[in-house]
C-alpha cells in the first residue's frame, strides 16, 4: 500500500481537482444523474471554479488533497 499525504490545496491542484470531480460524476452516476447534465459537464469550467474556490479560501473552508509521499498529486490524463 502507498502511503500519502493530507494537505492544503493550492491554485496547482484546480486542474487535478477538477479532473476527479468530472470523472467520478461522468462514471459514478451515469444512470442516476440526467444523462444531458453529465454530457454538458466542462471539465474547463471545473477547473476555472476550483481556481476561484482555492484563491477565494473564505468560500469553502476545507479543501484538501491526497498526495504521495514526495508531494506528487494526481494529474490529469491527456
Amino acid at each position: 500500500m502507498q502511503n500519502f499525504n493530507i494537505r492544503a490545496a493550492t491554485i496547482d491542484d484546480a486542474a487535478a481537482i477538477a479532473w476527479v470531480r468530472y470523472k467520478s460524476w461522468q462514471e459514478t452516476y451515469r444512470g442516476m444523474v440526467n444523462d444531458g447534465y453529465l454530457d454538458a459537464m466542462s471539465l474547463e469550467e471545473g477547473e476555472e471554479r476550483w481556481k476561484f474556490i482555492l484563491t477565494h479560501p473564505s468560500t469553502h473552508k476545507f479543501n484538501d488533497v491526497a498526495v504521495d509521499e514526495k508531494d506528487r498529486k494526481s494529474t490529469r490524463p491527456e
